[in-house]
């Protein structure tokens, strides 16, 4: 195959959303390039493969990060959710663990809907897709108030959800967003009310235990844009918004049936199906 079918095989599979085979496929042009400079230039210029690599970096980071927790210092640990944080400055990071007796498809759909996120996070100004490059893969705004006299702050993240079967579980990997525009997306400058944060890396990992039994961690690497990260931003954070934001995804999920979010599945066939054939693989894991 030419290298430009194999640009063309890689383009296909990331609008396709078949991750694991375009990350087979970038894996084996990494090697390939090592050895040809004109591949390796065809490569920079393609920003399917470099969004690639990167998203196939951030899977095993997240994967490695959530896979212990014994550096986390534990800030909270009440109604089965357990926050901690680590770090402070610009390697703040805040984490989050809660186990809940709920079906893993309510807790997609809370994540699936954007635009519906402000009606269950009251912490959340606003929060909307600016462009959707795939199915599953996501550029996103949100802004959030904070507590005085810290001004109030936003991000901007291109997201993706991929399955991971090996661990039974939903990966939605997160980051920050810094050129002015990415896959087609415009990219909007900060506005004067909000400080953008630098979003380096944030994983929510939806793990399936069983069919009505669902594990949910979230990870979130940070830049608050604050030299020092005072005891109270982190109580805010680890106490208040990330216990709270927990709290109010196992409640949402609770609340599924006859709800807009059951709505909204059933109006969105074909992508709930997906998301309901990649949890059958995940049940016979």
């Amino acid at each position: 195959m030419s290298e430009q079918s194999k640009l063309e095989v890689l383009k296909e599979l990331f609008y396709e959303e078949k991750i694991e085979k375009a990350f087979e496929l970038v894996s084996q042009l990494s090697v390939e390039s090592k050895s040809n400079e004109n591949l390796k230039a065809k490569l920079e210029c393609c920003e399917e493969f470099q969004v690639l690599l990167e998203d196939m970096h951030l899977k095993s980071e997240c994967k490695e990060m959530l896979s212990e927790v014994s550096t986390w210092t534990e800030v909270c640990n009440s109604d089965n959710i357990r926050t901690y944080s680590k770090g402070s400055g610009k390697n703040f990071m805040v984490r989050g663990e809660m186990y809940m007796d709920q079906p893993m498809l309510p807790t997609l759909a809370l994540f699936s809907e954007t635009d519906l996120l402000g009606t269950w996070l009251t912490m959340l100004e606003n929060a909307q897709d600016l462009g959707t490059p795939s199915r599953f893969r996501r550029i996103l705004q949100y802004k959030a108030g904070m507590p005085w006299p810290v001004k109030n702050r936003e991000a901007v993240m291109r997201a993706l959800g991929v399955p991971d079967i090996d661990s039974a579980s939903a990966l939605i990997i997160m980051k920050s967003i810094h050129s002015r525009t990415t896959l087609g997306v415009e990219i909007p400058a900060q506005d004067e009310d909000h400080v953008r944060i630098d979003l380096k890396l944030a994983c929510l990992n939806i793990a399936y235990l069983g069919p009505n039994s669902t594990h949910v961690s979230f990870i979130a690497h940070m830049d608050p844009k604050l030299k020092l990260v005072p005891q109270f931003i982190v109580n805010f954070v680890t106490k208040h918004i990330l216990y709270y934001f927990l709290k109010e995804v196992r409640s949402k999920s609770m609340e599924y049936p006859g709800s807009i979010f059951e709505e909204r599945v059933k109006q969105k066939p074909d992508y709930y199906q997906e998301l309901l054939n990649t949890i059958h693989q995940l049940e016979s894991k």
